[in-house]
């Protein structure tokens, strides 16, 4: 999921719950409403860790870009290397496992990263050798 939260940085603490009392379509659309992209698929607002990165490698001459994960397929198969940034990947981080406790339900931005990792897009990347690095302020989930 790649979003800016229509703005407002506190909504985006409800992708850290399970949709309640609405059925999630209608959850995601409060609180992740998807990005404005261009035709490649580039969005307009991206994380800025994501976006120094971008910076670096293409200072550096590789051709690199920040891409919404909903337009992955149209530049995987050309890719060498997979970059994720993501806030909470395995919902360990509070509120997100407080939410998954209270609730027995997995909060919607570890399942929105489960659901990236299952598509056909990814398991083909993964199968022609793509390399996948994450990070972002959720990489010492990975330890774990």
């Amino acid at each position: 999921m790649m979003t800016n939260h229509h703005g407002k940085e506190f909504i985006g603490f409800m992708t850290t719950a399970p949709p309640i009392f609405m059925p999630e379509w209608l959850w995601m659309r409060i609180s992740a409403p998807k990005i404005r992209t261009d035709e490649r698929g580039e969005p307009w607002q991206a994380p800025y860790g994501l976006r120094k990165i971008e910076a670096a490698l293409l200072d550096a001459g590789i051709d690199a870009a920040v891409i919404d994960p909903d337009h992955l397929s149209k530049h995987i198969d050309k890719a060498k290397v997979l970059a994720i940034g993501h806030h909470d990947y395995f919902a360990l981080g509070p509120p997100s496992s407080e939410w998954w406790v209270l609730t027995g339900r997995e909060p919607v931005n570890a399942k929105s990263f489960r659901k990236l990792m299952e598509r056909p897009e990814i398991k083909r990347a993964k199968r022609n050798g793509v390399k996948i690095i994450v990070g972002g302020p959720a990489a010492w989930q990975w330890l774990y």
